[in-house]
């Protein structure tokens, strides 16, 4: 099986290293061919230097830097445009949710983590909640995290997806879920621990 994992990055310059290192500890054992995208998002901090950094280590790591500051929602497809992998795994720099919580089962066409003891603000809890119910109400579907940034794509459903997609998707992660849903896609909802930022 071969795997990408795809990072969005901007400013992440505290967090990137562990991230990136933790990634490389995890599944340079267990699965040979892992490929690792970061998407920098013209970064005013040191982000790009961690990445040509890494970019010397003997592991399957790539990365592309936004001619300018173009947002999360374009760098994460522009990562996801980028994988090769049989499946796909998206999730953040910041250090949040961890890779080891991944959990792979090839019976489904998406993984999605939903953070089971959240480490967040009380409004971006209420702004969540609010999203949870307005996807409720217009797509009558229930995802317990839908903007959680910790999902696992089969390769030939992301594509699938990624088609069905409006060029000005805001938040693309959230949107293929929605349509993953309603096509009638095998997913699944995991838990995954929520570290503070």
């Amino acid at each position: 099986m071969k795997l990408s994992i795809v990072i969005p990055a901007y400013n992440e310059e505290d967090t990137l290293p562990e991230v990136l290192t933790s990634i490389c500890n995890c599944f340079n054992l267990k699965i040979k061919e892992t490929e690792i995208i970061v998407i920098n998002d013209k970064s005013t901090d040191g982000t790009e230097k961690i990445l040509k950094e890494f970019k010397s280590w003997p592991i399957n790591f790539k990365y592309f830097t936004n001619k300018k500051n173009m947002g999360h929602a374009y760098s994460v497809l522009r990562g996801l445009k980028a994988a090769n992998g049989e499946y796909v795994l998206y999730m953040d720099a910041d250090n949040q949710i961890k890779v080891e919580d991944m959990y792979f089962n090839s019976d489904y066409d998406l993984i999605s983590g939903y953070r089971e003891h959240r480490q967040d603000k009380l409004f971006r809890k209420v702004i969540s909640f609010i999203l949870k119910l307005t996807i409720f109400v217009r797509h009558h579907i229930w995802i317990k995290d839908a903007n959680c940034p910790f999902k696992l794509f089969k390769r030939e459903r992301l594509e699938f997806l990624m088609a069905l997609l409006k060029d000005n998707s805001v938040v693309p992660s959230i949107s293929m879920e929605i349509l993953a849903r309603k096509y009638g896609m095998k997913t699944m909802e995991i838990p995954v621990d929520h570290l503070p930022y």
